[in-house]
């Protein structure tokens, strides 16, 4: 039976688990520390809009960056767990927390992800990265 997953950023590192028919299964709220937003990542931001055919509209608005990242940078739910980014970022790379649907942390692992797209099978990580000077992709695994 497959569950419904909501991550609710305004409550910090929160994810509610429901069945099929909308009952709650489990909540994960899991405590990890803030992870503020440098001036080196705005700077990289800023830089990468104004090449940004929209940058004239977007320097119009307001554009601001909160003090800290959200907990989830995002998730993947396959095989009955939940791999779980976060912003927490060591030798450019980011920390994946895994879990199963009762909350229990079953691995941490810092794994490649900036311009990647990515999947878990089979204690896996499977990740396609973009090669610019080739114009192709690149299919990686790490076994976990």
């Amino acid at each position: 039976m497959r569950n419904i997953y909501i991550a609710d950023s305004k409550k910090g590192f929160f994810i509610q688990i429901y069945d099929y028919n909308g009952n709650k299964i489990n909540i994960i709220n899991h405590r990890v520390k803030n992870i503020s937003v440098s001036s080196e990542y705005k700077k990289k931001v800023i830089d990468k809009l104004k090449k940004s055919k929209d940058w004239k509209m977007i320097k119009k608005n307001n554009f601001l960056f909160y003090d800290n990242f959200p907990k989830i940078k995002s998730f993947l739910v396959k095989n009955n767990k939940i791999f779980v980014a976060t912003h927490k970022v060591v030798d450019n790379k980011n920390e994946f927390i895994m879990f199963d649907k009762s909350g229990k942390i079953l691995n941490k692992v810092f794994l490649p992800m900036e311009n990647v797209i990515y999947t878990f099978d089979n204690n896996k990580y499977y990740y396609l990265k973009e090669n610019e000077s080739t114009e192709s992709w690149e299919l990686f695994s790490i076994l976990l």
